[in-house]
């Protein structure tokens, strides 16, 4: 079983760094564990009120194409680890 893992930070900032003790912890249940970065549209402001919808569906979508780019690479690569 595999998890991918995305940190949190509102599109706007975090980092995978601080990850390493939750994915050692599914580790050790048997996971194998992706942490993984994603671009941070909003870099230098935030989600709140005083950003524009579309912004934010900008971020959200910048993030989820991360995402499945990421997704889709492990995928791919999934024999070659077996």
């Amino acid at each position: 079983m595999t998890v991918v893992h995305v940190h949190g930070g509102g599109f706007s900032g975090g980092s995978p760094d601080g990850d390493k003790a939750y994915a050692e912890g599914m580790q050790a249940r048997g996971y194998n564990v992706f942490s993984i970065s994603y671009r941070l549209f909003l870099k230098g402001s935030d989600f709140g009120c005083g950003t524009a919808t579309p912004v934010k569906l900008k971020a959200i979508s910048t993030a989820v194409e991360d995402v499945a780019d990421a997704a889709k690479f492990i995928i791919e690569k999934a024999n070659r680890c077996r």
